[in-house]
């Protein structure tokens, strides 16, 4: 689905801002010069290009998303193992734990 945006703001929200639906990019499909508009969608295929939100928003809720996965590691690791990795072996080590010596 296209969106129509007037020709003067067309540069600022195809550089500051992204797809509401993906966060992928907007990009040029057409534009009439008559109503002075620009239709914009979106760069992924069939993506329903609901709206649009800004590089600022994106950036927060990412940034928001690793603080959650940091706690999350942090408070969990005691419970689950495999979230811990293993400790780092020399060579030597990794020959006798495969049987060698």
């Amino acid at each position: 689905m296209a969106l129509d945006i007037p020709l003067n703001q067309s540069t600022r929200i195809l550089r500051y801002h992204l797809c509401s639906d993906c966060w992928e990019g907007l990009c040029e499909i057409g534009r009439n010069r008559q109503a002075q508009t620009l239709s914009v969608s979106c760069q992924t295929d069939a993506c329903p290009n609901r709206g649009m939100v800004s590089v600022q928003y994106v950036e927060g809720r990412e940034r928001e998303a690793r603080i959650w996965r940091r706690n999350a590691r942090k408070y969990l690791a005691k419970e689950l193992s495999w979230i811990n990795p293993l400790p780092k072996r020399n060579q030597a080590q990794l020959l006798q734990a495969m049987g060698y010596y």
